[in-house]
């Protein structure tokens, strides 16, 4: 069976790159999670801004993430993806609100990150609870998003792909040069 299926969506990879730059002349990745927020969540709790949607909704991350047994810390902030509908408004300006906009006619989308897989590295073996779309942005030949026994490499050419993440699946990227993809979740 099939998990990464491309769609008939595509954007020029130029002013995607440059939106890139755009938002990295306003803010940094955040520094444990590699992710920057398009979206934010609401509500009195939220933490408006760009940092907001990053990392897990079910385990905490950062330098205190694991207990004393070494197992990682299930959060305490009980979140959900459908919480995150509000587009970051310091990034109006760029690409990503006409992806977001034009994605969002055919899609419900939760969270919508822009997410750095550094050289050398991989996450963990995982479900997620909804589908997600890639728009990967700058990758190299390295860089896998691997769904239960199939090694995907999307390539960064504009091309939109939608990938059942429900299914067991990581993400390496055994390159020299960092994978930098859009991802959003699909709600329903």
């Amino acid at each position: 069976m099939k998990h990464v299926e491309k769609l008939d969506i595509s954007f020029d990879i130029s002013e995607l790159c440059n939106g890139l730059s755009q938002v990295l002349e306003i803010c940094d990745w955040h520094p444990h999670h590699n992710q920057i927020g398009l979206t934010h969540s609401l509500g009195d709790g939220a933490v408006k801004g760009w940092y907001d949607a990053a990392g897990s909704l079910e385990y905490e991350w950062g330098n205190d993430a694991f207990d004393e047994n070494g197992q990682l810390k299930k959060s305490t902030r009980k979140r959900s993806e459908q919480e995150f509908v509000t587009f970051v408004s310091e990034f109006n300006h760029t690409i990503w609100k006409h992806v977001y906009d034009v994605l969002s006619i055919r899609y419900r989308l939760g969270r919508v990150r822009l997410m750095r897989s550094k050289p050398k590295s991989c996450l963990s073996w995982h479900k997620d609870s909804e589908k997600r779309l890639h728009i990967p942005v700058i990758t190299n030949l390295g860089a896998r998003l691997v769904i239960e026994d199939a090694a995907n490499h999307l390539i960064a050419d504009g091309s939109v792909y939608i990938a059942d993440t429900t299914k067991p699946h990581t993400a390496f990227n055994a390159g020299l040069e960092p994978r930098i993809h859009f991802v959003a979740c699909i709600l329903d």
